[in-house]
């Protein structure tokens, strides 16, 4: 593989170029590429929504007066929720664990690694 301008780019823009990579960027030319990454077809990325879909991640705090401890492995349950369900997290009426909070942040980190490494 003879590197170019366009193979310099794909190093600096994913994991290194390898033959399929190195393939889609001739094919489709590099503003080609750049978009088809940021907008994958589904029929394409099947197996990493996969991946995502069936991920689990640890939830771990303990005991307050207000829940029990919990040290559980969990889906990505947040991803896809809506706004309203996600802004129960914050009613000051309703004491949540601090991790249970943050989780959508978390799920949204591991999500994005996921789609990182196996998109």
């Amino acid at each position: 593989m003879k590197y170019s301008p366009d193979l310099y780019a794909l190093s600096r823009l994913a994991f290194g170029p390898d033959e399929a990579s190195a393939e889609d960027l001739a094919r489709l030319g590099l503003r080609g590429w750049v978009e088809e990454q940021l907008r994958p077809e589904e029929s394409r990325d099947g197996a990493c929504a996969r991946r995502i879909a069936n991920f689990q991640l640890r939830i771990r705090y303990g005991e307050s007066k207000d829940w029990p401890a919990v040290d559980e492995l969990r889906p990505l349950q947040w991803l896809d929720a809506p706004i309203e369900k996600l802004a129960t997290l914050g009613d000051p009426a309703k004491p949540v664990a601090n991790q249970e909070k943050a989780r959508p942040r978390y799920e949204v980190t591991a999500a994005t690694l996921l789609r990182a490494v196996y998109s």
